[in-house]
């Protein structure tokens, strides 16, 4: 789905400084997509270990192969 829609929030220095932090420890590439997920309650540490778990079964069927 195509993102047409833009949100604001202000923050001060260090409230920034803390949500780039958090982004990147947690894999993000932008704040905005670690913004969305969290505005949109997705549980962030189940889908990326999810995620992680997938890979890894993809990689060891391409190894069976």
């Amino acid at each position: 789905m195509s993102k047409t829609r833009y949100v604001q929030v202000r923050v001060n220095q260090d409230q920034l400084e803390r949500i780039k932090n958090n982004a990147s420890a947690k894999g993000y590439r932008t704040i905005s997509h670690y913004a969305r997920d969290l505005m949109l309650e997705k549980n962030l540490f189940f889908e990326r270990k999810f995620e992680e778990m997938y890979q890894e079964v993809l990689n060891i069927s391409k190894r069976i192969k």
